[in-house]
């Protein structure tokens, strides 16, 4: 009678052909434990045990689920029965050894990657995010604009980036010169703490040197449109300090033909005899009409009233006043006028034979002797 056997560890006896024994003058022999599979004692299919989950095997006659071995560092093993690894763990976590899904979380087999560090897809182990970035969740990230990362392992950005300088992103020092991630505060410009790009100073200011935190106001005398640089207030205008794209005209009246004019008090009376009726004028425009006076401080008309600018006006009685006159000439002696608005000497009366002028040449008297 033939011996019968228990079907030995690390291979299977096919039970579809006889049981799971073997006899030593048998017609079956046993059968090597397929690769992804473990056959203890006694095993009747070839795929009777599974590597578990987190396991594969590329290996024959493995005898116990120990045998198996632990899914790769950086991979995953997502069913029974592999004989290789199913494939990478997502980016964002960390797979150690033995994992059973792309994104473990258990803490033994792999985990998210923590805070301050990177795991690509693939990784066994976490990476510590390198300067000039931070990591707050699950990622390193670029460091933001206006702030500056300088360290590994940063889970926040470090702080603003320093006043005078700007971080357009990616920063690794608080006051980057590279001109990449960064650089001081250019002419014109001005950086406050925390700034991702230099912002140009406003109309009315300016900045004369690089780094500056803040911009200065356009001097007095000059206008600031491109935020650097004051220039020249044109001429028939004045510029009061902070001064941008709107200049100051000097007003009726008045002209000048100077540059750097500051205040309107800088602005040139017209001349006597003559009238500025425009502003913004840099000559008077011509002579005051005959029979009208422009004293002093000329006129804002060529024919002035009374609510004309300046000490100006028509003519009074006992004088006359030729074209470009500043100040009234009296009628010589012995002749009066008692009309406004006379426009020449010819225009004064004689008086008549004995009598002289009185009150001023408005009219004519006997002396008394």
């Amino acid at each position: 009678m033939d011996t019968c056997k228990t079907c030995p560890a690390g291979f299977y006896c096919d039970a579809t052909l006889q049981n799971d024994t073997f006899c030593s003058h048998s017609v079956q022999n046993p059968q090597p434990c397929p690769e992804g599979h473990y056959c203890p004692s006694g095993t009747k299919y070839a795929m009777e045990y599974a590597c578990p989950n987190g396991t594969f095997s590329d290996q024959t006659c493995l005898q116990i689920a120990g045998d198996c071995t632990p899914c790769s560092g950086g991979m995953y093993c997502a069913r029974e029965g592999l004989t290789a690894p199913f494939g990478e763990c997502e980016a964002g976590f960390c797979c150690i050894l033995g994992a059973s899904l792309p994104t473990p979380r258990d803490g033994v087999t792999g985990d998210i990657c923590p805070v301050g560090t990177y795991c690509p897809a693939g990784s066994n182990k976490t990476y510590d995010c390198p300067p000039s970035t931070y990591n707050p969740t699950e990622e390193c990230l670029g460091c933001d604009p206006g702030e500056y990362c300088p360290l590994y392992g940063l889970n926040a950005t470090a702080d603003d980036c320093d006043a005078r300088f700007y971080c357009a992103g990616n920063a690794t020092s608080a006051s980057p010169t590279d001109g990449d991630t960064g650089d001081e505060c250019p002419l014109g410009h001005y950086c406050p703490a925390g700034s991702p790009q230099p912002i140009q100073c406003e109309p009315g200011l300016y900045t004369d040197t690089t780094q500056n935190e803040a911009c200065l106001q356009c001097t007095p005398g000059h206008y600031c449109i491109t935020g650097s640089n004051p220039e020249d207030c044109p001429a028939s205008f004045y510029c009061p300090e902070g001064t941008g794209h709107v200049w100051e005209s000097c007003p009726l009246g008045s002209f000048s033909s100077s540059t750097g004019l500051a205040n309107e008090t800088q602005c040139t009376q017209c001349t006597a005899g003559h009238y500025c009726d425009m502003v913004n004028v840099t000559t008077v425009a011509d002579d005051c009409d005959a029979g009208f006076y422009c004293s002093r401080s000329g006129s804002d008309a060529r024919q002035p009233s009374e609510s004309s600018r300046g000490y100006a006006g028509v003519c009074p009685e006992g004088y006359y006043c030729i074209q470009g006159t500043g100040e009234p000439e009296p009628c010589p002696a012995s002749t009066f006028n008692n009309a406004t608005g006379i426009a020449s000497l010819e225009e004064c009366q004689d008086c008549l034979e004995g009598m002289d002028a009185m009150k001023n040449h408005l009219m004519c008297a006997y002396s008394c002797l």
